[in-house]
């Protein structure tokens, strides 16, 4: 028989593991991972959509966030060849910020800060 505590813990940790992996399926995730399929459909176009049938249907057949995800390089090798990789790249920048709050942070792009130049010492003669 499984006791009262341990249901409670077992509830718990589902949780915390929920929103720290991203695996949130409530229906304003459902609908954001909608709007980031829909976004990135409009981004291969009907055009791209049929010289891509494959990333086309990968794209629209995703179960998650995670599937989508994996599918960007394939998006941006095909916008590439559609109009060029500088505005491939423009394109697909907002795209990548709809992944937040559906993937876990160790998924998303690390905004990297500039160091600060360190001095060299001078030595002492």
């Amino acid at each position: 028989m499984v006791s009262s505590q341990s249901k409670s813990i077992g509830f718990w940790s589902t949780l915390v593991r929920r929103f720290r992996d991203g695996d949130d399926k409530t229906p304003t995730n459902v609908y954001r991972l909608e709007d980031v399929r829909h976004a990135m459909l409009s981004l291969l176009t009907a055009d791209g959509a049929q010289r891509n049938p494959i990333l086309a249907h990968r794209i629209t057949a995703a179960k998650d966030a995670k599937a989508l995800w994996y599918q960007r390089a394939s998006l941006m090798a095909a916008l590439s060849e559609q109009c060029g990789e500088e505005q491939a790249h423009e394109r697909m920048e907002h795209l990548s910020s709809m992944f937040m709050g559906l993937l876990p942070k160790d998924m998303m792009p690390r905004v990297s800060r500039p160091t600060p130049l360190k001095r060299k010492r001078r030595s002492r003669k």
